[in-house]
């Protein structure tokens, strides 16, 4: 797919609105790193599979795989790679499951597991597409609890480029310590 695919793919879901065709949307989404359209895409397709196709369906349960497929979340601690499970304490602290074998093996913990829970400024967010929501920031105040997604990472900064949901907003770059993962979409 080329990054005019998913615009093209967005158009024809609007027009046809139909599930397979917001399944073809989902890998171009997720390839141009827009991690909370495609959450919020899987979501609406999950409602629809299951009214019209109810839950024992094989499209319904692919589409329930999927989802969480994107809620694997990677994060980088002490230069080794873990699963961020969950937060706790308003977002303060992750929980996280690993290490993990391979960043590419989604899923795949190496022997041994162990779970830690370490405060959120100690993790580095992995991988752009992750969705994020915005706190502390003190010159731009207005941006935050914003969310938005991660579209490139700075390790030498600890700088995220960030698109917000809310297209009124520019993107900007933003210091990991002020981002949280979002792991629940708030509702539209």
């Amino acid at each position: 797919f080329s990054k005019g695919c998913a615009s093209d793919l967005r158009k024809e879901h609007k027009q046809y609105s139909d599930i397979e065709t917001g399944r073809r949307l989902v890998i171009p989404l997720l390839r141009e790193q827009h991690g909370i359209e495609c959450r919020r895409l899987v979501a609406e397709l999950i409602i629809k599979s299951l009214r019209i196709h109810g839950p024992d369906h094989d499209t319904t349960r692919d589409l329930q795989s999927l989802r969480e497929t994107l809620m694997f979340v990677m994060v980088n601690w002490k230069n080794k790679w873990y699963q961020a499970a969950r937060c706790k304490d308003d977002g303060d602290k992750y929980v996280l499951k690993g290490p993990i074998s391979s960043p590419q093996g989604l899923g795949i913990i190496s022997k041994g597991e162990n779970t830690h829970v370490i405060t959120a400024d100690e993790a580095v967010i992995g991988y752009p597409g992750t969705p994020v929501i915005c706190h502390g920031l003190t010159n731009a105040t207005h941006l935050n609890e914003k969310i938005g997604d991660v579209r490139a990472i700075d390790a030498k900064t600890k700088q995220c480029e960030i698109h917000f949901e809310d297209t009124n907003l520019k993107p900007c770059l933003v210091k990991q310590t002020n981002l949280r993962i979002l792991f629940e979409l708030p509702a539209n």
